[in-house]
């Protein structure tokens, strides 16, 4: 039971319990996480993340505050989810207005309603927005997973997924890959021709469709 608490907690440095009996209860590394000075999200990071899209803040503090790297898996999921944020903080800005309007009603004991509706229907064009952003993030992802499957180089696909999609540095990539910024930098403008060279095929067959 109390692994269980433990393994619902955001980072493995808070996912540490003591008690007298086995002392302290560390599942998932916190202690080795806490002694490398390393942000770990506890299990699947973007799993934690969705749970509670605050962990982002979180994660983002804790580094900024002890001076502590994020781990390269949670590090790209918080790049990855960080859209989650502007969503979080746009639906926070209209939950408050509509406390503030339900408040107002509850006080003056004066009909809102014109107010109460503008506010739900600022509710759901917003939740419609999301729909939306998420089917074209979805889109675009579906579009270069298609493309990065075709560049036939595992080494090109994965610089490509790396630069463009989990927002890696030129330095995080080379290390990531195991080459010098230099060779990364050769490898990126042969990446980009062969990628050239599919978009400019799939327009040929669209054209002749």
């Amino acid at each position: 039971k109390l692994e269980e608490d433990l393994r619902r907690r955001d980072f493995t440095i808070n996912a540490m319990a003591y008690n007298d009996e086995v002392r302290l209860v560390d599942a998932f590394g916190g202690m080795q996480d806490l002694n490398h000075h390393l942000i770990r999200c506890v299990g699947d990071p973007k799993e934690r993340f969705s749970e509670d899209a605050l962990r982002i803040l979180r994660a983002v503090r804790f580094s900024a505050q002890l001076n502590f790297p994020i781990e390269s898996k949670t590090a790209e999921a918080v790049r990855e989810l960080a859209i989650r944020m502007e969503q979080l903080r746009r639906w926070r800005e209209l939950s408050d207005r509509v406390t503030s309007v339900l408040g107002t009603v509850r006080v003056q004991g004066q009909p809102q309603g014109n107010r109460v509706e503008s506010c739900a229907c600022e509710a759901a064009e917003l939740e419609e927005e999301i729909e939306r952003t998420r089917e074209r993030i979805h889109t675009l992802r579906r579009r270069q997973e298609s493309v990065l499957s075709r560049v036939g180089d595992a080494r090109l696909s994965e610089l490509l997924r790396l630069y463009y999609q989990c927002s890696f540095t030129w330095a995080e990539t080379a290390d990531h890959i195991g080459y010098s910024e230099r060779q990364i930098m050769r490898l990126h403008r042969l990446a980009l021709e062969r990628v050239q060279k599919i978009l400019q095929d799939d327009r040929e067959c669209h054209l002749a469709s």
